[in-house]
């Protein structure tokens, strides 16, 4: 399952279970360990989230029940485009973030995070600052060999969609044969 994740169509369709599973895994045992604030922060989510969930599916006609686990789950798939690609493992530095120079919509949707070497080298810039500084500094994000870069999400989609990105143990770690 993991290495069909780490192709683009896997990780859209795969990916946010595996992140659901892992992420509700996880509180369920800060919840059973009584860490302190978790269940006041669930409650807070269910009655914060409820309302307007409840509004929106009555409103369009749609059973709440339905809705909501489906528009998270499409939510996430969509968010699984981006962090598919935003890293990758290289030894060198200027290899390991990714710059996707796309002005689609989906850049808006993830805040010029598809410029993720400008975040990683201006981690405190605004995100509508990325596309300048990225203009700024192209040379030396873009400038090298090794340097990680796509010229929109349809070349991302073209090469990985049904393709492994990496393998899915980390290629750098270094095993010794037992």
């Amino acid at each position: 399952m993991l290495t069909l994740n780490n192709r683009l169509i896997g990780r859209c369709i795969l990916g946010p279970g595996i992140l659901l599973e892992r992420f509700y895994r996880h509180e369920f045992k800060r919840l059973q360990n009584c860490d302190p604030g978790v269940g006041q922060a669930w409650l807070a989510h269910a009655f914060g989230l409820a309302p307007p969930i409840l509004w929106l599916a009555l409103a369009c006609d749609l059973n709440p029940a339905v809705y909501a686990p489906t528009s998270a789950y499409l939510g996430l798939s969509v968010l699984m485009i981006r962090t598919f690609a935003e890293n990758q493992a290289d030894v060198d530095p200027r290899g390991r973030t990714v710059v996707i120079e796309d002005r689609s919509p989906l850049s808006l949707l993830f805040l010029n995070n598809n410029l993720h070497a400008s975040h990683h080298a201006f981690p405190g810039a605004p995100w509508y600052r990325l596309p300048q500084l990225l203009e700024i500094h192209r040379s030396g994000f873009l400038g090298s060999a090794d340097a990680y870069h796509f010229r929109g999400y349809r070349d991302l989609l073209g090469g990985y969609a049904l393709r492994l990105k990496e393998p899915v143990a980390h290629p750098h770690l270094r095993r010794d044969p037992p």
